[in-house]
């Protein structure tokens, strides 16, 4: 197979199949462009002729101008690229034996429980317009959906009697997700006084979140909605709909939530995305005990 076909297909496959995000699809797309030109140069256009040495070569020269994340991000696109092909055409991947470059890991960040607050104290639920947002906050931060789970999200998959949410995640996999009240609330608010308003000519829009102008909840206006909200609360850090996720399972760590039932929650196929988390809570842990205990508190002499 000509790798460029190659690349269109696999691409084509993370959006419609793995329901990869648009950044994500940008970022994998220009990686497999600087490998495909790469092998252009060296005269290699199948996908058979590929091998370990190829790209070891490809890695080797992108060394030389990436390093660190930017290089382990290259390493994960191509080595995404060949395991795909190795699943749907059983060709052997040439990149299991790369490794990945060491990078010092980066606490992910989070909002503090005062400052989710001070977000909430600016809704007013008495204005459709307020309680949508507050309705997009809650989704996100107190369920700790993805952006494009929330806005894929359907009607018929939010059971208000019950109080969960069914969730179609990554690679397709199913969860439910409990609805604290609070959120049930606001949520169940915007579906009864807000969406039906909304709703242009009766129309049967399937999907939970749409504007006044009967679309369904765009990914970007969520974004810019809880840069607005950070500003108007005058906290110092970017908040973005991830960061609520951040949040989400941090909070519910250090509430003593079980590391499996936060995987289960956040639909982490591998537990270790979801150890990161434990950090979190340490630190969070850490930090109470020095403002706290009496012996934090003391000067050495």
């Amino acid at each position: 197979m000509k790798i460029d076909r190659a690349i269109k297909e696999y691409l084509n496959y993370i959006s419609i199949t793995e329901h990869k995000s648009t950044k994500t699809i940008i970022a994998y797309s220009h990686d497999l462009k600087l490998f495909e030109n790469y092998l252009k140069e060296c005269g290699l256009i199948e996908t058979e002729a590929l091998d370990e040495r190829a790209v070891e070569g490809f890695f080797k020269k992108a060394a030389k101008s990436y390093a660190g994340t930017s290089l382990n991000r290259l390493k994960a696109s191509v080595h995404s690229f060949f395991a795909y092909l190795n699943k749907r055409y059983d060709l052997t991947d040439p990149s299991l034996n790369i490794e990945s470059s060491k990078t010092p890991k980066h606490l992910p960040i989070y909002l503090e429980k005062k400052e989710v607050e001070l977000i909430i104290d600016q809704f007013d639920d008495q204005k459709p317009k307020d309680l949508y947002d507050h309705a997009i906050f809650e989704i996100l931060y107190g369920l700790g959906l993805r952006i494009f789970e929330a806005v894929e999200l359907k009607v018929v998959n939010v059971n208000f009697e019950d109080s969960f949410v069914r969730i179609l995640g990554k690679r397709d996999k199913e969860r439910i997700v409990p609805m604290p009240a609070t959120s049930r609330k606001v949520l169940l608010a915007y579906y009864r006084n807000v969406r039906p308003l909304w709703l242009k000519d009766k129309s049967l829009s399937p999907y939970f979140f749409i504007n006044q102008y009967s679309r369904r909840l765009n990914a970007m206006y969520a974004q810019r909605l809880l840069k607005k909200l950070a500003l108007q609360a005058g906290l110092d850090k970017k908040i973005s709909p991830h960061k609520l996720r951040h949040s989400y399972a941090t909070h519910l760590l250090t509430n003593g939530a079980d590391l499996r039932a936060v995987q289960e929650l956040l639909g982490h196929s591998d537990i270790t995305t979801t150890e990161i988390y434990t950090h979190l809570n340490r630190e969070e842990l850490k930090k109470t005990y020095l403002k706290a205990h009496p012996l934090a508190q003391k000067k050495e002499r």
